[in-house]
């Protein structure tokens, strides 16, 4: 969806560095009740890389995962009144969601 980045995506891949970027929204509203009427939405932006240590170092089958999270927005709960939050994305914090190495082996049928 976001194209070739003027080059940039493919010669990333090129040299075994997978990017993505994932960007989700949850919006939320208060029609009636609570202390008064409104809208929010809490957004969730992710980018993801996978370092592929066949391309960069020669070892085969073996890679590094790094995914970032950052989390913003505005949360309903200033319009309800509640002391516990309403929608799962909670704005305002940046994650390390997660950083694992991966080694495939006998032909990649087992992955550690």
């Amino acid at each position: 969806m976001l194209g070739e980045w003027l080059g940039a995506r493919t010669w990333l891949e090129d040299h075994g560095i997978t990017p993505g970027v994932t960007f989700v929204t949850g919006a939320l509203g208060n029609p009636v009740g609570g202390l008064q009427h409104g809208f929010t939405a809490t957004n969730n932006l992710g980018v993801d890389l996978r370092f592929g240590f066949q391309k960069m170092f020669g070892m085969p089958g073996s890679s590094l995962d790094f995914s970032f999270s950052e989390r913003f927005g505005s949360s309903l709960i200033h319009y309800i009144g509640n002391v516990f939050s309403v929608q799962q994305i909670f704005p305002g914090t940046y994650k390390l969601v997660d950083l694992a190495y991966r080694q495939r082996l006998l032909d990649e049928r087992i992955e550690l």
